[in-house]
């Protein structure tokens, strides 16, 4: 009997204080992932993403090997981060952790202990900008807060 192919998920962390609108690979992931606040101990608010094993971008909201991640909050800023998880090193049936900060976002690759630690990439905000179509989605977003 084979055993279904079960690919893993991406946990997505907020590790600001404000509510985010996250677009991957030119679709919304979601519209609203709140900020940490005192309140719930600042845990941090998540949400998932299932991965793809597509070596590339999968057009869709799901993490491939080569994805666009855009973090637009309520103010109208945006920052673009390339998100690329090599299928080779890392196993398309491995859970990753994205925490995302102000211009910096962290892939964790759980695993390890204390003496040997798990992987972590760390990806800088993109000075490139937003494409227009990635652009249009962020102020249809804006507007639809008003």
């Amino acid at each position: 009997m084979e055993v279904p192919f079960m690919a893993g998920t991406v946990y997505v962390f907020n590790g600001t204080p404000n509510a985010m609108l996250l677009i991957l690979n030119n679709q919304i992931l979601t519209t609203n992932l709140a900020g940490i606040q005192k309140t719930s101990n600042y845990a941090p608010q998540q949400t998932t993403a299932p991965r793809n094993p597509a070596a590339g971008n999968p057009g869709n909201a799901q993490f491939g090997g080569s994805n666009t991640l855009i973090v637009s909050f309520p103010s109208g800023t945006s920052q673009t981060y390339p998100v690329n998880i090599d299928p080779n090193q890392i196993q398309i049936d491995n859970d990753l952790q994205l925490y995302i900060f102000f211009n910096v976002v962290i892939l964790v690759i759980p695993g390890g202990s204390a003496s040997s630690q798990g992987q972590q990439q760390v990806i800088v905000s993109s000075t490139a900008g937003l494409t227009a179509e990635e652009q249009a989605l962020v102020e249809e977003h804006i507007a639809s807060l008003s």
